[in-house]
């Protein structure tokens, strides 16, 4: 799955409305997305079958994301 590059530079001129995007940036902010959202699918899940469900909860998503943010 890939974000749109149109998304990453909404992303990005939300936080400074009259600054202009290159196509460059646009791509790595999509990579990183993507490689992040991966570690976050995968520690969510594993967090979701430690707990002997099979279904993947808000809860799980959240505390994945804590922990891989920290390591960045």
């Amino acid at each position: 799955m890939k974000p749109s590059l149109h998304a990453m530079e909404a992303f990005i001129k939300e936080a400074h409305p009259g600054i202009r995007v290159g196509e460059d940036a646009k791509a790595a902010m999509a990579a990183h997305l993507v490689a992040v959202g991966r570690k976050v699918a995968e520690k969510s899940s594993s967090l979701a079958l430690h707990a002997g469900r099979r279904t993947v909860q808000a809860e799980d998503v959240a505390l994945a994301l804590s922990s891989v943010t920290q390591k960045d």
